[in-house]
């Protein structure tokens, strides 16, 4: 329990006060004992219904064809071959989902960059749409140029807000200038983010076209934005869109229009940057819309900081600096991109664990069952084995016969197993990235698996059955 607490990811609801407690353990004890009631009764009431008649006639033949007093076991044992099977599929599925997931290009780079959650709401900033000394981004500045002076820091830049952590479709409506009037509930919607000059250098985000924002780009300049290509790819399929416009919501204002405190009302979009997608299970980009920090509120944006050197180290000198700047500002949360990225793959890594740790289980628990029963095929049937032997067959045709028998049983559960496992596909389907839930090479991995295992486990009474004198084996009857 503890080793599986400690790989656990903390973001699973109440998984710290997980503990076998009472109920678990009576519970536990009762299933037992039923298991142990139920598999016990079933041979005994077997044998108790047998036929005294037959039963001589089967102690005379030594068991050489009394095929039908093993079904049960043979019906078992490819049960759990089946069920064996099914864990181990869907094991391969989840460590191929996750290993795709780990190396997927997300549209951004993730070595030596640190992240830094700021906060401005309760510094006594007041003004967040003025060209006024007390707006967040006056000190923000002041904090990135201090920044970007550290030794060891290649680049530095913040943006409104952190990476996208859900599968949300964007939400946020906008206008192109030129297009239709729509209704508000009918308006596309797009990501809407501001960052900084800085912000893609540090992040690694291609500028594909245009230009990048500058300090220039201040709040009573004309209006400025990005976008991705997806956002082009959905609103710009044959078209240019540098030099088009765009707004939040609608508005009939030409562009180069401004509001009433001389704020543009239409951004001209400016650049075209790569896509970056969201850490999630499912990596995808959605369209999203840059604007210049300086133009857009920033109440609780991110740090972004490259290094030139090991980034661990720079962590203490970035809070420093963060207390001298803003002195009242709540102490942020610094830590490595990567740390951040790797707590988005915990729930996957910790489900893949589970299903791999369970797939293994069935696994043994599969090899034992067709182990324990060969072995007791062979001892059962060590007379009729000693007379074959007697008469003429090598230790080659003795292996052969029991290891056919149990491969016969691990064969069939196999089939049963993937044909299950192709039921349950729509299941797994929604757990995987990337992956198919039929995938071949999976099927294909699981099957050679088995086999070898079931293999040895066969191998093991069939060298025994092998190694039997003929002589003494008559004897004993």
């Amino acid at each position: 329990m503890k080793a599986l607490l400690a790989t656990g990811p903390p973001n699973i609801p109440r998984l710290a006060s997980v503990s076998i407690d009472g109920v678990a353990l009576w519970f536990t004890l009762g299933v037992s004992l039923a298991t142990g009631l139920l598999f016990g009764l079933a041979p005994a009431w077997q044998c108790s219904r047998a036929d005294l008649n037959e039963a001589l006639k089967e102690s005379q033949r030594g068991a050489s064809d009394g095929m039908s007093l093993g079904r049960t076991q043979r019906l078992l044992v490819t049960a759990q071959v089946t069920l064996a099977t099914v864990l181990l599929i869907g094991a391969g599925l989840m460590l191929q989902s996750f290993a795709r997931l780990m190396s997927t290009d997300r549209g951004h780079q993730i070595e030596q960059i640190l992240t830094a959650d700021l906060d401005f709401s309760v510094t006594g900033f007041t003004s967040w749409v003025e060209p006024t000394s007390t707006r967040p981004q006056v000190k923000l500045r002041e904090l990135l140029e201090r920044v970007r002076q550290q030794p060891g820091v290649r680049s530095a830049g913040v943006a409104y807000r952190f990476l996208r952590e859900d599968m949300q479709p964007p939400r946020q409506p906008f206008s192109i200038h030129g297009r239709p009037e729509q209704p508000d509930d009918e308006r596309p919607t797009a990501e809407h983010n501001a960052i900084s000059p800085g912000y893609l250098e540090t992040l690694g985000i291609r500028l594909l076209r245009g230009r990048n924002f500058t300090e220039a780009d201040v709040l009573l300049a004309p209006g400025v934005a990005l976008v991705n290509e997806s956002f082009v790819r959905r609103h710009f399929a044959d078209e240019d869109p540098l030099g088009s416009h765009v707004t939040m919501g609608g508005s009939t204002a030409a562009p180069g229009a401004t509001d009433a405190r001389g704020i543009s009302v239409w951004s001209e979009v400016v650049g075209v940057v790569s896509d970056v997608k969201s850490l999630t299970t499912r990596p995808e980009a959605v369209p999203e819309i840059y604007r210049p920090y300086w133009q857009w509120p920033m109440q609780h944006p991110t740090l972004y900081v490259r290094a030139s050197v090991d980034a661990a180290a720079l962590m203490p000198a970035i809070r420093q600096i963060t207390r001298e700047v803003v002195p009242g500002l709540p102490a942020p949360d610094v830590r490595l991109l990567a740390d951040r990225l790797g707590e988005s793959a915990a729930r996957p890594r910790f489900q893949m664990q589970l299903l791999s740790l369970f797939g293994l289980l069935a696994l043994i628990l599969a090899a034992g069952g067709i182990y324990g029963l060969l072995a007791y095929a062979v001892t059962r049937r060590q007379r009729e084995i000693g007379i074959r032997m007697a008469l003429g067959a090598g230790r080659r045709n003795v292996l052969g016969l029991v290891i056919s028998q149990g491969m016969r049983l691990v064969g069939t559960g196999i089939v049963l197993g993937i044909v299950a496992a192709l039921a349950l596909a729509r299941l797994l389907r929604g757990l995987l990235f990337e992956v198919k839930p039929t995938d071949p090479l999976t099927l294909l991995t699981v099957i050679l698996v088995l086999a070898v295992v079931a293999l040895l486990a066969c191998w093991l009474p069939a060298r025994r059955a092998s190694r039997v004198d003929p002589i003494i084996a008559v004897r004993t009857e």
